[in-house]
């Protein structure tokens, strides 16, 4: 049951109709799952009306609130998306320009410590001890949110301090990312695309959850059987999802040498492949593989309501990539069960490894009478990489249409093949992330070469991939930050020097995909076709036969970044009823037709 709140302060009804100054606003829930996220308390601070908090289940309280929403004033939110998702429980239009301080304090300092909550940004900016947050956590007795046990004694001072504070990191945020250049990218993208994935989140994605349970009881039955190979093969049983007894039973076997903080050996597959040719490490491989499938087939189950699930995506990484929690949607496999023995060592194993992959895939679904179409940025990251190269040959090349990977080979190599486009893709892929050489050698060992033998070849016929390289480290040593053709900022960290470069690719390409969410979003108003994912490179949508003819304008706004890039970046299209069968198409008159037929099967 609820506390019975009163109204403890005077509500500044007459002085906030006649103010124009921002308003911040926080909204106290009795839990973060999402059936708990209806508004218990609520809290605002202005500079002419002060700061205060009260209940929305009180007249005058209610009538405050609404009050608060419908002025067209400025709304300031420290996470916005889940302060915006409790209020609108209330059914009362928000107006007024939207900032978040979360976001702000993202663009200002990706790198921080205790990432962006609010508590922790008080304390060490603004010198507010907010020593109630622990006397809360005391009441809760435990991680779990419960507000419902929280005195109002002890809830009215929390919840103003709140607003109090938000308020304060906004005006102390703003003249930052004015100065620095930072306003515009966070006004034009990163604010609005927020909205967006708010939408995203409530939309949520159907699945297959009859499926999902039948392929989450198949994988269980495949690791009973790898498990018992395990344990014949190491001569012990053990619990092999616990890292400290793989470490133990492991480092019987293996030369481990690397330890956690604790004292543990590091079992991360990662560590584990330089003995893949062991049919032992083979087996943990697998099963580390197969665990990872299952998992995530699991997550997915788990989190169903009315046959879809509703992630909460968030933008709070490094690049501005988004990520995403309850369940994570970003690690849907990628590759739809292309697991090769570069990853488990063991062709059979690759085999049950992928199936189970493709499974995972295979659980996410169009509902009856639509399909799902999903827009991929082709090689994003690398085209971006050759517009920073400014080289005028790379640049040329790929306005022509040709794939970065064969364009790349054929320079290296003098020709294109299978097995040679596979080489470059690696060394690529390895350099603009810096990957080590030895890393690289385990990555080029199935094709039986060296790295030390076709770098240097690779480093004379494409200069350019190391003169950039090393061009944007030194920009970012010297200045402390290099910027995006957006205005994002990506500052350096000395230890992690290596990583400016595909920081600043993968942030550009995030840039792209956001504004392009924000472009489509706007395109879908009011449509029955909606966005459903944003995994990858690509953005996966639910469509209808109605909006059939706006996929070709989709894939335009997609690829129009001609105003930024000096290189094409497009879109390859592709449908299905469900993820794993997913085949690419033309959008033209043939395509069209068969999309609309797909909608009807």
């Amino acid at each position: 049951m609820s506390p019975q709140y009163v109204d403890l302060c005077e509500y500044p009804l007459e002085a906030l109709t006649t103010g124009i100054s921002p308003i911040a606003i926080d909204t106290e829930t009795p839990g973060l799952t999402r059936d708990l996220r209806i508004p218990i308390y609520y809290s605002w601070a202005a500079e002419d009306l002060g700061a205060g908090a009260g209940p929305p289940t009180t007249a005058a309280g209610f009538e405050f609130l609404a009050a608060l929403c419908k002025s067209p004033r400025p709304k300031i939110f420290h996470n916005a998306k889940f302060d915006l998702t409790v209020l609108e429980k209330l059914e009362v239009p928000i107006n007024g320009e939207l900032h978040d301080t979360l976001l702000m304090h993202m663009m200002l300092d990706e790198h921080h410590l205790e990432h962006h909550a609010l508590k922790p940004l008080t304390r060490e900016l603004l010198g507010q001890a907010r020593m109630d947050e622990f006397e809360l956590r005391r009441v809760w007795g435990g991680k779990t949110k419960a507000n419902f046990n929280v005195t109002q004694k002890i809830l009215h001072p929390y919840a103003v301090l709140d607003a109090a504070n938000t308020l304060e990191l906004y005006k102390l945020f703003k003249p930052q990312l004015i100065e620095q250049g930072l306003w515009e990218a966070y006004k034009t993208i990163e604010m609005p695309v927020q909205l967006v994935y708010k939408l995203l989140d409530e939309t949520g994605v159907a699945i297959n959850v009859k499926f999902a349970q039948d392929a989450i009881e198949e994988m269980r039955i495949a690791l009973n059987k790898l498990a018992t190979q395990v344990y014949e093969a190491f001569g012990e049983k053990f619990l092999i999802s616990s890292p400290q007894q793989l470490g133990k039973v492991l480092a019987k076997h293996f030369p481990l040498r690397e330890k956690t903080p604790t004292g543990n050996w590091k079992t991360s597959s990662d560590i584990l492949k330089q003995w893949l040719d062991d049919p032992k490490m083979q087996l943990i491989q697998g099963w580390k593989f197969l665990t990872n499938a299952k998992s995530k087939a699991v997550g997915y189950e788990k989190h169903v309501v009315d046959g879809r699930v509703h992630p909460d995506y968030k933008q709070t990484t490094k690049t501005g990539r988004c990520n995403c929690h309850n369940p994570n949607l970003t690690v849907i496999p990628k590759q739809r069960g292309r697991i090769t023995e570069v990853e488990v060592g063991n062709k059979e194993l690759a085999t049950l490894c992928g199936e189970a992959f493709r499974k995972v895939r295979k659980i996410f679904i169009a509902p009856p009478g639509s399909v799902l179409t999903a827009f991929d940025y082709s090689q994003i990251e690398y085209r971006i990489f050759v517009h920073y190269t400014g080289s005028e040959r790379l640049i040329e090349k790929l306005r022509a249409g040709e794939d970065f990977h064969s364009m790349v080979c054929k320079m290296v190599f003098g020709e294109v093949t299978k097995r040679l486009r596979h080489i470059t893709k690696v060394i690529n892929y390895g350099i603009l992330y810096g990957m080590g050489e030895a890393y690289l050698n385990q990555m080029l060992k199935p094709e039986g070469i060296r790295a030390g033998s076709v770098l240097p070849r690779y480093a004379a016929n494409f200069p350019e991939m190391r003169i950039t390289q090393n061009k944007m480290i030194n920009i970012a040593r010297r200045r402390g930050f290099i910027t995006d053709v957006f205005g994002r900022r990506y500052r350096f960290i000395p230890e992690w020097g290596y990583r400016i470069v595909s920081w600043i690719c993968q942030g550009s390409a995030a840039n792209v995909k956001k504004t392009a969410m924000i472009r489509t979003n706007t395109l879908l108003q009011n449509k029955r076709t909606v966005q459903v994912l944003d995994v990858h490179d690509d953005l996966t949508f639910e469509t209808y036969p109605e909006d059939i003819v706006l996929l070709t304008t989709i894939k335009h706004q997609m690829e129009n970044f001609s105003d930024r890039f000096d290189v094409p970046l497009p879109v390859e299209c592709s449908v299905g009823h469900n993820l794993l069968e997913m085949k690419e198409i033309e959008l033209n008159a043939h395509g069209l037709t068969h999309i609309q037929r797909l909608c009807t099967t």
